[in-house]
């Protein structure tokens, strides 16, 4: 069944189909901070090593053996050895002197730096991994900056629940203006519903053509939203480079995509079904 398709309702579609993409374009920019944060959030979380200090008389073989046990650990995406030597080296290199030479010997210890897979990178996660490492003979001393781990999470959650109360307040006010629209493209068809009620069409059938109208709609908004995302992006790449690389690297352009469309269908069909559910309930009276 086609819907009749008067100027009075391709103007009103029009308007749902802007409104809603105006609407998804604000609610795209808060879900666009979110991801970035995200991605953001597990870069940083990535970088984070602990530093393993190992006896300073264990030979190669000994050490080879310690590098191997921490890379089969599931709390470990990659383990990196600095020989005493090396250490010394690049202290001196920092200090800018030979501090070898000035007290006669090498106090730095040889190393593994342990970096730590992003979903590992919380304090309580790591205490028992550092407490398994403590207790290896062959380990001088573990090193990691749990203060600074513990402030980074808090931040992030302090900051996700921010943008997430944001976008919740921009989805309800999101979904209470595409009701208005689209009531105001169902109203043009209201005296259409009650002629196919009078010839005895069901409910399922009078809303299967305005729900696949709103299907179109959600989609064709969401991609204009998504389309305006992507320009402003690609004016601004390169005032925001970094934000560009992390979403392309984390796939986060995608998934802004993926959301923006469910978004954009979902909401449209949740109006349309409420929308054409009141005017079918409707009396006589009601729809003037």
């Amino acid at each position: 069944m086609q819907l009749i398709r008067t100027s009075a309702s391709r103007g009103s579609r029009i308007s749902v189909v802007m409104g809603s993409a105006l609407v998804l374009l604000m609610v795209g920019i808060i879900c666009l901070f979110f991801l970035v944060v995200k991605q953001f959030t597990q870069h940083v979380q990535s970088q984070f090593t602990v530093q393993i200090m190992l006896k300073p008389d264990l030979d190669n073989a000994a050490i080879l053996a310690i590098q191997k046990k921490l890379e089969s650990n599931e709390v470990i995406s990659a383990v990196r050895f600095t020989s005493a030597e090396e250490g010394a080296k690049a202290y001196a290199e920092e200090i800018g002197e030979d501090f070898v030479q000035i007290i006669g010997s090498n106090p730095i210890p040889p190393t593994l730096d342990a970096q730590v897979k992003p979903e590992f990178a919380e304090p309580q996660k790591l205490e028992a991994f550092v407490n398994e490492i403590q207790t290896d003979a062959q380990v001088k001393e573990v090193v990691y900056q749990k203060n600074l781990l513990q402030e980074v999470n808090e931040n992030i959650r302090k900051w996700s629940l921010i943008l997430g109360v944001i976008a919740l307040i921009f989805l309800v006010i999101a979904v209470f203006l595409i009701m208005n629209t689209v009531e105001l493209a169902v109203s043009s068809q209201r005296y259409i519903i009650r002629s196919m009620q009078l010839v005895g069409a069901t409910p399922r059938f009078i809303k299967k053509p305005f729900l696949f109208d709103g299907i179109k709609n959600g989609l064709l908004s969401a991609l204009i939203a998504w389309t305006s995302i992507s320009g402003i992006l690609f004016f601004y790449r390169e005032e925001l480079t970094d934000i560009v690389t992390l979403l392309i690297e984390g796939n986060g352009f995608w998934i802004l995509g993926g959301v923006l469309i469910l978004l954009g269908v979902c909401m449209n069909l949740f109006s349309s079904n409420w929308t054409v559910s009141r005017y079918i309930r409707a009396k006589q009276d009601q729809l003037v």
